[in-house]
């Protein structure tokens, strides 16, 4: 029979065995594809039933792990001081990561169906409720009841969440919440005996309460979701434009059309983010304000349009109130599943600028799915100084207003 020296020493070998089982199952997200990307490559490829099974034995292996770990030490073989607080929180931030694992793959489902939605925000309430209640006994943090019945009560109008299962939570949360917040002894290891009694009753309690098979289980989504070109042309080699000039800034986007064919939820408004950031001229050395310079570094502004189908008119975009861009929206029929969006950069005289493009999406549920999509242009200034012809002959913006408006 082994010692209860070798009973621990093999505990803790199992433990570091699941933080590899748990590195190994968990599988890294693939990255976005632009327009140029090949995509039928196999990294192209989110296989969300492999995705949702890591998720889930991940999450019952950790269970299981916590479980056993509270009875080595109701049985002696572990001191929570020495041993057992350390390994909690390894536990707590393992939960916290599968959480953040979880979140990842909602945003690369942008368009799965509700009931689909709902397992994963379920699985992800598993971990961070776990989680922090390890962290109210091992660090003393708070534990809001208010906060956790928020999370169920936006749970419960989501498909696969029966009534029963509804009022069992309330009651867990309500009575794990109550306890661990009331001090009936004064005494150290009772405190600690009775909150690790009900840190195990929560663990138990959950994971006896699977959630429903997701309908998208058997389903591959696609990977390629946007096609986004901005124009001036990022492979020209950083053009170079003349300084303190207007440059119109197009944006062309259009949606992967094969989401039409699978029964998911469909994409309501696209949102288009732009940042730009201006580079220091190697040649000159201190900034040098002129007329409408842009004085920010950063400025974002967010271009808000509707996704149109065939024969929609025009839509529109929102300007913010410290928008230092006058904004235009290309004149043009949209169709099928494409959008299009404009503004005017007024370019400096002594800095570079660099434009960041990012999508993301609001379907018709409300639901914000961000970095769809995402493309950087550089545009190079010409240093030379103009000629007095060249300013005068300057494009007006109500010039190119104009001309954006015909075609």
């Amino acid at each position: 029979m082994n010692s209860p020296e070798n009973d621990l020493q093999l505990l803790c070998d199992n433990l570091a065995e699941a933080g590899s089982f748990y590195e190994s199952s968990l599988i890294q997200m693939p990255t976005r594809l632009s327009i140029d990307d090949n995509e039928h490559s196999i990294d192209a490829t989110f296989d969300f039933e492999r995705a949702y099974c890591d998720i889930r034995s991940s999450i019952i292996h950790q269970f299981y792990e916590l479980i056993h770990t509270i009875y080595q030490y109701d049985l002696g073989m572990i001191s929570f001081d020495l041993l057992g607080k350390r390994m909690l929180s390894m536990m707590a931030k393992r939960f916290s990561t599968i959480s953040s694992k979880i979140n990842d793959i909602q945003q690369s489902c942008f368009d799965g169906d509700t009931q689909t939605l709902w397992c994963l925000s379920f699985n992800r309430f598993l971990c961070d409720i776990i989680a922090s209640v390890i962290e109210r006994i091992v660090r003393n943090l708070p534990l809001d009841k208010t906060t956790w019945q928020d999370r169920l009560n936006e749970m419960s109008w989501r498909d696969g969440f029966t009534e029963q299962m509804f009022i069992r939570f309330r009651h867990i949360i309500d009575f794990v919440c109550t306890r661990l917040h009331s001090k009936k002894t004064t005494k150290k290891n009772i405190n600690i005996d009775e909150e690790l009694a009900i840190l195990q009753y929560l663990a138990s309690s959950l994971i006896t309460i699977p959630p429903s098979i997701p309908r998208m289980f058997f389903q591959k989504l696609q990977q390629t979701v946007v096609k986004l070109v901005v124009s001036p042309n990022e492979n020209e080699d950083r053009p170079v434009h003349e300084s303190d000039a207007l440059l119109p800034v197009q944006i062309h986007g259009e949606i992967d059309a094969t989401y039409h064919q699978l029964p998911l939820r469909t994409v309501k408004q696209v949102f288009v983010e732009v940042l730009t950031s201006q580079e220091m001229n190697k040649k000159t050395k201190t900034k040098v304000s002129t007329l409408d310079q842009i004085t920010d570094d950063d400025s974002y502004r967010e271009a808000k349009a509707s996704l149109f189908s065939a024969g929609s008119s025009l839509s529109k975009i929102t300007d913010n109130e410290n928008d230092h861009y006058e904004n235009v929206i290309l004149n043009e029929e949209l169709k099928d599943n494409r959008f299009h969006a404009g503004f005017i950069l007024h370019l400096g005289t002594v800095t570079h600028y660099n434009i960041h493009v990012r999508v993301s999406f609001e379907d018709n549920n409300g639901q914000r799915w961000t970095n769809v999509a995402e493309k950087t242009i550089c545009i190079k200034l010409n240093n030379r100084r103009q000629n007095r012809s060249a300013v005068a002959t300057r494009p007006s913006l109500q010039q190119i207003r104009s001309t954006g408006a015909t075609n």
